[in-house]
């Protein structure tokens, strides 16, 4: 997976939450750790659209896709190539 969106994630996720970046593995739970709840969510899909240009469409914004960095990663990477 491109480095770009991961790296991206991270930084927010850091400046966002209590984690850091070195804490950050493509598996760590965001949802069932209480990490991202539903306006965490909704502060990252806006930024994501602001900083990155990906527009996450509402169908998108469900549990699968916000349960981990990994998923986090692989639908912004998805939705970026169109």
């Amino acid at each position: 997976m491109p480095a770009a969106n991961r790296d991206y994630l991270a930084a927010w996720l850091a400046a966002e939450t209590d984690l850091s970046v070195t804490e950050l593995t493509d598996t760590s739970e965001l949802l069932a750790s209480g990490v991202l709840d539903s306006l965490k969510i909704m502060d990252l899909t806006m930024a994501v659209e602001s900083d990155l240009g990906i527009t996450i469409p509402l169908e998108d914004v469900i549990g699968e896709n916000f349960a981990t960095v990994g998923s986090i990663v692989q639908m912004l990477d998805r939705l970026q190539a169109g």
